[in-house]
């Protein structure tokens, strides 16, 4: 199992489209968004199906102008650790 931290910002995210369709990718392998910050977090991810999540998910932020014109990616940050 992994911990997983993910953090990110969005300038001109308008509705929270990009956020709103990140969502369901994080939580189908637990990363939750409790804090109701930026932050995404878990303590029991599976790595094959966490990998390919997060994969979609950097594809996502690298371009999210194609889901709201003018987005931009402000940080990404990313953290990952076996369970302790």
């Amino acid at each position: 199992m992994w911990r997983v931290i993910l953090r990110f910002s969005l300038n001109g995210d308008t509705g929270s489209k990009v956020r709103n369709a990140l969502e369901p990718k994080l939580t189908s392998v637990g990363i939750t968004n409790e804090s109701k910050t930026g932050t995404w977090e878990s303590t029991t991810c599976l790595p094959d199906p966490a990998t390919k999540t997060l994969y979609e998910v950097l594809q996502i932020l690298s371009a999210p102008d194609e889901i709201v014109t003018g987005c931009r990616l402000d940080h990404f940050w990313l953290y990952i650790d076996q369970k302790p």
